[in-house]
């Protein structure tokens, strides 16, 4: 198990509240991480969560938007161009969501393409803390990972 998937089991068991998950292959982790991220996030009142279209990141984006009620706005890179995979209405309250943003491409080109769309990018939401893009400008992050970890 690599550092990063240990972390993701040892947030999940932190935010169970007693429960214990020992295994990346329960459902329950992405079900517990979204909905704890869906309350963090929840005072923002998004109607997208936007994410970069991984498998780890669209199964948690996608439980956070259920929780949230609002819609999925996948984004991609291909050879340095950044798509989104489908359009919203201009000004849509959008929530940035990812299990880690240390990945390329990244929290910065997200933000980007989407104010570049016209969309209010209203808070960011991850799983684990890192060594993540800083973007300025007070956009509202919110981390389960309770205590940053040292990579080195």
């Amino acid at each position: 198990m690599s550092d990063s998937q240990a972390r993701v089991l040892a947030v999940a068991n932190e935010v169970t509240a007693g429960g214990r998950i020992d295994s990346l292959d329960s459902p329950a982790i992405p079900e517990t991480l979204g909905t704890a991220l869906a309350v963090r996030l929840h005072e923002h009142r998004p109607t997208a969560i936007a994410l970069w279209n991984t498998p780890d990141a669209a199964v948690l984006g996608h439980v956070v938007a259920r929780e949230l009620g609002a819609v999925v706005l996948p984004a991609q890179e291909d050879l340095g161009r950044l798509t989104l995979g489908h359009l919203l209405e201009p000004g849509a309250r959008v929530a940035v969501v990812d299990v880690a943003w240390d990945d390329q491409p990244g929290l910065v080109p997200l933000v980007r393409t989407l104010t570049g769309h016209g969309y209010e990018v209203v808070a960011v939401g991850t799983v684990l803390s890192g060594t993540q893009d800083t973007l300025g400008g007070g956009l509202p992050t919110h981390t389960l990972e309770s205590q940053p970890q040292d990579d080195a």
